[in-house]
């Protein structure tokens, strides 16, 4: 059964006009959540869910959550070009982008559980959230979530991280390339030393 025949099918399953399904399947914002629901739920049924095209998204609504420092240019300029980068990803989508500061570690649970919970609030992700408290509540709200460069000790969340060695690489080609042959290396272990440290930490021992 081709694309055009399964949305019809969907219509008349769900009483809704061909027009509707279309919209919800092509992830468009202007429906109500009872017709996305029922055009969703049938879609599943007839397994139009998975042969949908790769990048398309079925939600209208996503909040970030960052530290605070990710927002100012002048802070973090690292975190703030991811922020930049998923706002213009989702300019070929109706997606409503929402932002939520949370701190790194200790971070403010009643506020992350009231953004969560939002009708609004579709799906979420965490850019350097290390708190696993908070990615515990994630895991058990159960709405899409994704980490970005956090540290989830216990891996039930999709994440993705920077490829430190690409970028080193990358880097120092450039710089080899303008001509430059002495280069100095500053680097901040602390996510690297971190891990040795908690280790230590659970063991009851003296960091050295």
């Amino acid at each position: 059964m081709d694309k055009r025949l399964k949305i019809s099918e969907i219509a008349a399953r769900t009483q809704l006009s061909v027009s509707t399904v279309s919209r919800v399947l092509a992830g468009k914002a202007n429906t109500s959540e009872k017709a996305r629901n029922k055009v969703l739920e049938c879609a599943r049924e007839l397994g139009v869910m998975d042969g949908m095209a790769a990048g398309r998204l079925l939600l209208n609504s996503l909040v970030v959550f960052a530290p605070q420092r990710a927002f100012d240019e002048r802070s973090d300029i690292f975190y703030y070009r991811v922020i930049q980068n998923v706002s213009k990803g989702l300019t070929a989508y109706e997606v409503r982008l929402r932002y939520c500061a949370l701190e790194e570690l200790d971070s403010d649970a009643q506020l992350f559980l009231a953004r969560m919970n939002e009708a609004e609030t579709q799906a979420a992700i965490l850019l350097g959230i290390d708190d696993p408290h908070i990615h515990d509540l994630a895991v058990d709200v159960g709405k899409p979530c994704v980490l970005i460069n956090c540290r989830d000790q216990r891996m039930r969340l999709p994440a993705v991280s920077p490829d430190h060695r690409a970028i080193g690489e990358l880097a120092a080609d450039y710089l080899f390339s303008m001509g430059h042959r002495d280069v100095m290396t500053v680097l901040c272990l602390r996510r690297y030393t971190d891990g040795a440290a908690s280790g230590r930490h659970s063991r009851r021992l003296a960091n050295p």
